[in-house]
C-alpha cells in the first residue's frame, strides 16, 4: 500500500496495524515523505500560538516604558513582576503535560490559550504594583504547560531525528513574536495612546492578547491528539509513524513503582537537562524583558524607533533557530551546538556593559544580537533531546519538569536586573552574573554530560541499549 493510497474502501482485515509493521520494512523515503507531510500539517498553527506566547511576554519590555511612570514602579518592582510569571508556570507545566496525556492536545489548548488570551488583555486594568503581580502569577499558571505541551506532543509525531527541525521551527515564533512584534508594540504605543481615554500600554496588552483566544479554538477545531485518530492519514502511514516512534525508545528508563511526578523528580537526567537550558532561558529573558530599556537610555527616544531598533537582535535570534536544528538534525550532532554557542553568548554578555558605558547604540545591537543568537540557537538545540533522553513511560512529567524548572532561568533574571538596576543604576552585576553561569552550563555540555545525551536518531539509541 503508497502513502498515497486512499483508506477507504478498504476492509479491516486489509489494514496494517502498528504491530504488525517493523521498522525494517519501511522505505526511508516513505518516511520521509510521510514526517514532511505531518510537519506541514501541525507546525503552521503551532507557530502561530508561539509567535503570541513570546508577544505577550515581549510586550511586558515595551509597556514598562510607560507602565512605570503610570503606576509609580520601579525597576527592582518591574524585574519582580516579570518573573513572577515563572512561579506559576513553573508550578503548573508538568501537571499539565500529564493532563494532556488524559485530556489530549485538543482539549489543554483551547483551555490553555482562551485563558492566557484573556488575562493577558486584563493587564490593560491594573492600577496600582500588587495587582500587576496578581496579573502575572494568573497568566503564568494559564500559559503554563503550552510549550512542554507541545514538545511532548510532537514526540507523539515525529521520531528524534525529525524533531530538531520541527521544534526550531514552531520555536522560531518566539523571534518573530519580537521581528515584528517590537516594532507593532512600538507603533501601539506611539499612536494609539489617548484613544478611548486608554494609555499606549494599555491597547498594547488588549490588541496583543485577544488573538490568543481565537487561535485556542482553532488548535481545539483543526489538531489530532494522537497519530491513530487522525482521519487525514491512512492505516498505513499511522503504521509507519508509531514504528518510528516505538522503535526509539529508551526501555531501560522506565519508572518502576514511584507516580510518574515522582518518578521524574527523583531522575537526575532531569536536572543535568535543567541546567543546560536555564541559562538559554535566562539570556532570552535578558531581550525580552531589558533591551527596549536599553535601547532608549542610549537616546533612542521615538517607542516606534525603539521597536524598529528592537527588531534587529530578535531578527538574528530567529535565525539561529532556524539554521541550529536544521545543522544539527543533519550533522546529528548536538554537543557542540550547544556547548559552543554557551561560550560565545557568556562572552557576549561579559563584553556588553562596556558597549553600554561607552553609549554605543551599534556595539550593543550587534552584542545583543549575539547573545539572541546564542541563547535562542541553544534552546531551538536543547528541546530535540529530553523526550528521547528522558524515556518513554515517564516522558510526560520528565519533559514538563525540565521545561518547568528551565523557567528558573527567566524567573532569576529580571529580579536579578531589576535590583541593581535600582541599588546601583546598571545591569553590569546582572549580566556578569548571566555569563558565569551560561558558561559554566557550556562546559557541562562540553565535557560532562554523557554521549546518550546528544545522540540523534533511534539507531544510536539501539547501539547504545
Amino acid at each position: 500500500m503508497s502513502l498515497s493510497e486512499s483508506p477507504k474502501g478498504r476492509s479491516s482485515s486489509s489494514a496494517v496495524t502498528a504491530s504488525q509493521l517493523d521498522i525494517e520494512q519501511i522505505d526511508p523515503s516513505e518516511s520521509s515523505a510521510l514526517f514532511r507531510r505531518i510537519r506541514k500539517r501541525l507546525l503552521p498553527l503551532l507557530f502561530l500560538g508561539y509567535t503570541f506566547a513570546f508577544l505577550d511576554r515581549i510586550n511586558v519590555g515595551f509597556t514598562q516604558l510607560q507602565m512605570k511612570h503610570d503606576l509609580g514602579i520601579t525597576d527592582a518592582q518591574f524585574g519582580l513582576a516579570a518573573g513572577l510569571f515563572f512561579v506559576t508556570y513553573v508550578i503548573c507545566e508538568a501537571p499539565s503535560n500529564l493532563l494532556l496525556e488524559r485530556w489530549g492536545i485538543r482539549k489543554q489548548l483551547l483551555r490553555i490559550m482562551v485563558l492566557w488570551g484573556l488575562t493577558s488583555a486584563a493587564a490593560m486594568f491594573v492600577h496600582t504594583p500588587g495587582q500587576y503581580y496578581v496579573q502575572r502569577l494568573l497568566l503564568g499558571a494559564f500559559e503554563g504547560g503550552f510549550f512542554p505541551g507541545i514538545v511532548l506532543y510532537l514526540s507523539y509525531w515525529l521520531p528524534s531525528q525529525e524533531r530538531g527541525k520541527a521544534t526550531g521551527t514552531f520555536m522560531v515564533g518566539s523571534m518573530v513574536a519580537g521581528v515584528f512584534g517590537a516594532p507593532v508594540s512600538g507603533l501601539i504605543m506611539a499612536h494609539m495612546g489617548g484613544t478611548w481615554a486608554l494609555r499606549g500600554w494599555q491597547w498594547c496588552f488588549l490588541v496583543e492578547g485577544i488573538p490568543c483566544v481565537f487561535i485556542g479554538i482553532a488548535c481545539y477545531l483543526f489538531f489530532d491528539d494522537k497519530p491513530r485518530d487522525a482521519k487525514w492519514l491512512t492505516d498505513r502511514e499511522k503504521a509507519v509513524v508509531v514504528a518510528h516512534i516505538d522503535a526509539e525508545r529508551v526501555k531501560a528508563h522506565a519508572p518502576g513503582r514511584h507516580g510518574k511526578i515522582i518518578a521524574a523528580i527523583l531522575n537526575p537526567r532531569v536536572y543535568l537537562l535543567t541546567l543546560l537550558v536555564m541559562p538559554a532561558a535566562a539570556a532570552g529573558a535578558v531581550l525580552n524583558f531589558w533591551l527596549p530599556t536599553v535601547i532608549r537610555s542610549l537616546g533612542v527616544k521615538s517607542l516606534a524607533n525603539v521597536g524598529y531598533l528592537a527588531a534587529i537582535p530578535f531578527a538574528a535570534a530567529a535565525l539561529a533557530m532556524i539554521v541550529f536544528p536544521y545543522t544539527s538534525d543533519r550533522l546529528k550532532e548536538r554537543r557542540l551546538h550547544i556547548g559552543l554557542a554557551g561560550i560565545v553568548g557568556g562572552i557576549a554578555m561579559i563584553l556588553a556593559p562596556q558597549s553600554f558605558f561607552a553609549h554605543s547604540l551599534g556595539w550593543t545591537l550587534v552584542l545583543m544580537s549575539v547573545l539572541g543568537i546564542a541563547g535562542n540557537g541553544i534552546i531551538a538545540t536543547f528541546w530535540a533531546i529530553p523526550a528521547r533522553y528522558l524515556g518513554k513511560e515517564n516522558a510526560a512529567a520528565s519533559v514538563g519538569l525540565v521545561a518547568a524548572l528551565g523557567q528558573l532561568g527567566p524567573f532569576f533574571s529580571p529580579i536579578i536586573i531589576g535590583f541593581f538596576r535600582t541599588k546601583m543604576g546598571t545591569m553590569t552585576v546582572g549580566l556578569y552574573a548571566h555569563a558565569a553561569y551560561m558558561l559554566l552550563s557550556a562546559l557541562v555540555m562540553l565535557f560532562l554530560v554523557p554521549a546518550i545525551a546528544v545522540r540523534v536518531g533511534a539507531e544510536s539509541e539501539t547501539r547504545t541499549n
